[in-house]
């Protein structure tokens, strides 16, 4: 390589440039911290979510507009298995369930006619995240003097598991726990 740099014609300038220009970059050293901090900072991000966490479901089963589910990194592709009952004296006719976020191999959406129950199931990758449920339409009880219950309510969640390739429970929430 040094022999090149001596006798290939005009390559010890051009490495000269090149650099000089690299070295300018790097000149402004509170730009470069931050730099490396972000790169820092992104290489960590997926270990971040460390277990499990479903919010977004009432003591009761009851869901509201939304749910999240926290998923830590794993070894190996998932499976989230959510199971949804849409009671059949609720007020609307049908319900829209969007599935979005990070580990979720393609965002999917899905709908649950009134009075019926309905497990979803959608594939994961091995990347930590959230994947974030939007459930709409909301119904406040009250309002339809269903009950007193003035929450913003969509329908029950039954259950939520994470499945492994293999069939392994990872996870587990309500019903047959």
């Amino acid at each position: 390589a040094i022999e090149r740099i001596v006798f290939e014609e005009g390559l010890a300038e051009s490495l000269a440039r090149e650099g000089q220009q690299q070295a300018e970059q790097f000149s402004n050293t509170d730009q470069w911290a931050q730099d490396y901090f972000k790169l820092i900072e992104d290489a960590f991000q997926g270990d971040r979510i460390s277990r499990y966490i479903v919010s977004g479901i009432q003591p009761d089963g009851w869901a509201g507009n939304s749910l999240e589910i926290s998923i830590p990194s794993a070894r190996y592709n998932r499976i989230l298995q959510i199971q949804f009952d849409m009671p059949a004296w609720h007020p609307k006719q049908r319900l829209s369930v969007d599935f979005a976020g990070e580990p979720l191999l393609t965002p999917k959406k899905f709908t649950i006619p009134r009075g019926k129950r309905d497990t979803m199931t959608v594939p994961l990758n091995f990347h930590s995240g959230l994947v974030k449920i939007k459930l709409a339409p909301t119904i406040v009880p009250k309002q339809y003097k269903l009950n007193d219950d003035t929450r913003s309510l969509s329908c029950f969640v039954k259950s939520c598991r994470i499945i492994s390739e293999g069939g392994k429970i990872d996870f587990q929430y309500g019903e047959d726990k």
